[in-house]
């Protein structure tokens, strides 16, 4: 809207989605009694890109070691999110962990999944839908950018880090033109942990 002269006002600017959360709060409430996780904060994965976008995945052993040290050190509870096919991808991330996770992946309605996200004080993923999700519902968010342009792909919210290493400095949608993926594999475990903290913060209780 900027780009065609508009002035917006940044702080009402962001987008809605609208959920019917009665039945995702059913289904949602009796997992998380079975598990007893209502005292544990709640982590969301989203290991994902969407179809055809696989140079902005993240590595699976990278992946393996967040989830391990964020559930030694601050005692949350992780949940993959996603579609059938990355259900298969999060159980060879589980097989890599020593700490134990929820494999979610498949098996919930996009009401459940805007549900989990809602409730959860955090989400770490790439740039796909969840991302827009938690920007709707004000879910603290890290975002791990690859080969996109951020500017072109914002995630729309206050509550939101964009970890972005873009050394090729091209918007580059397609398939990687640099067999390296330099994009993604250049982000570390210690550049995803270091804006963590501040975020576990960040949830609006």
């Amino acid at each position: 809207m900027e780009q065609l002269g508009f002035t917006l006002n940044k702080d009402d600017a962001k987008p809605e989605l609208f959920f019917n959360f009665v039945e995702a709060d059913k289904n949602l409430n009796l997992f998380i009694k079975q598990y007893n996780l209502a005292a544990k904060k709640l982590i969301v994965f989203h290991i994902g890109s969407g179809k055809g976008y696989y140079n902005r995945r993240w590595s699976n052993d990278k992946w393996a070691e967040l989830g391990d040290i964020l559930i030694d050190k601050y005692k949350v509870s992780i949940f993959f999110i996603g579609d059938k096919l990355e259900s298969m991808e999060v159980q060879k991330i589980q097989n890599l962990m020593k700490q134990k996770t929820f494999n979610l992946a498949g098996e919930l309605s996009l009401s459940e999944t805007a549900k989990l996200i809602k409730i959860s004080n955090l989400i770490v993923c790439t740039n796909s839908g969840p991302m827009h999700i938690a920007a709707t519902l004000e879910t603290p968010s890290v975002v791990l950018m690859g080969p996109t342009l951020k500017e072109w792909w914002p995630s729309y919210s206050r509550t939101s880090i964009i970890v972005w290493k873009n050394k090729c400095n091209i918007l580059c949608e397609g398939p990687c033109r640099r067999k390296e993926n330099i994009c993604m594999t250049s982000i570390t475990v210690k550049d995803v942990l270091k804006v963590i903290a501040p975020q576990l913060k960040n949830k609006n209780e």
